[in-house]
């Protein structure tokens, strides 16, 4: 399929879940919802459709900025919410299906939403909707797959160009060593990204990675629900609550979410302990007193890049992953952090052309 059939499929996608979405909220509730024709921007980040709802007979106008998914995994709220504040309230989700357990999620939350099956979450006073438990329909219907290159492996290929600028004009065998996956990932990924408008392919004047911003965006919505899930070891407590503030890392091992951003903003003071590994932790278990505890707050995750590509003297992992552990979470402070990193840390080289 050429960029330009897949772009309009993927938009002939959204606007039918749109449609039925909003159609579905009208015949549950009664709000009609209007779309405002072509896309909109609002900063910083690309939302998909403006619409404004109505209630018959009243003139008051409720205006929200859409986001418009094919699925949401509860992995993803963190995020979501994250995106949303910027909004100010007139942020909504679109998506196909919101079940009961994850539309109690979105409301805690306060992320206003809509699904096709007329499940929803609308809070903006003088309105307020909250409808939660009708089935999905068709039953078995089955959500289409993540392109490849936000899955996990290609998720790791893009991380490595994402924290490394200019990696994007190393031979692919280079690059796939550092990110840890097959040769053939790394072509998936750069036909991905070619055919999206991210990457411009100048033969022997090299390559270079495009519209950063938007990117970066979609690796730490996609980071929490293909790839996190899958690098979990464990989760440990310790007998001193403070244990982590003093140890040595072993070489391979490294700070992240919480412990890392405390360390390179001195701004969070960290609850959660998270560690990402490439080696066994026995000896700094027995040394601090660590043990397994599926409700521990020490969190150790499997370091899914190559060896040596992220070495420094505070032992954390980049600042895009910093990033990604804190929006995930639904922690204002960390939110506020995310910024302050996003910010220092990654703010310069997603703007460079």
């Amino acid at each position: 399929m050429n960029k330009g059939a897949g772009k309009m499929q993927k938009n002939r996608v959204e606007e039918n879940i749109l449609l039925k979405a909003l159609t579905a909220l009208t015949e549950e509730t009664g709000l009609i919802g209007q779309v405002f024709p072509g896309t909109v921007e609002a900063h910083p980040t690309r939302w998909d459709k403006q619409i404004i709802f109505t209630l018959p007979g009243e003139q008051h106008e409720f205006i929200y900025y859409a986001e418009i998914k094919k699925r949401v995994l509860k992995e993803a709220t963190g995020v979501i919410g994250y995106q949303f504040k910027e909004l100010g309230g007139r942020g909504i989700l679109v998506t196909e299906y919101v079940s009961p357990l994850l539309a109690t999620t979105l409301k805690t939350l306060g992320i206003q939403f809509i699904d096709t099956c007329g499940n929803a979450y609308l809070n903006d006073f003088p309105l307020y909707i909250f409808v939660k438990g009708n089935k999905q329909v068709p039953p078995g219907q089955r959500f289409a797959a993540a392109p490849k290159a936000f899955k996990a492996a290609g998720l790791k290929v893009l991380f490595m160009l994402l924290c490394k600028p200019g990696f994007e004009d190393k031979p692919f065998r280079e690059i796939a060593t550092a990110a840890g996956v097959a040769l053939g990932t790394v072509n998936t990924v750069f036909n991905y990204l070619k055919n999206n408008e991210y990457l411009i392919d100048k033969g022997r004047q090299g390559r270079k990675l495009l519209h950063k911003e938007k990117l970066l965006t979609r690796w730490i919505t996609a980071y929490p629900e293909e790839l996190r899930p899958k690098l979990k070891i464990g989760r440990y407590t310790a007998k001193d609550v403070h244990w982590w503030k003093d140890v040595v890392l072993p070489d391979f091992c490294y700070w992240g979410g919480e412990i890392a951003a405390a360390k390179i903003t001195e701004y969070l003071k960290p609850e959660i302990v998270t560690m990402y590994t490439h080696e066994h932790l026995a000896r700094l278990f027995t040394q601090n007193k660590i043990r397994k505890n599926p409700n521990g707050k020490i969190e150790i995750l499997e370091a899914f890049w190559g060896l040596n590509q992220f070495q420094n003297p505070m032992k954390t992992v980049p600042p895009l992953l910093i990033y990604a552990d804190l929006v995930a979470t639904t922690d204002a402070r960390n939110h506020e952090t995310a910024q302050i990193i996003f910010n220092d840390k990654l703010h310069e080289f997603i703007r460079k052309t």
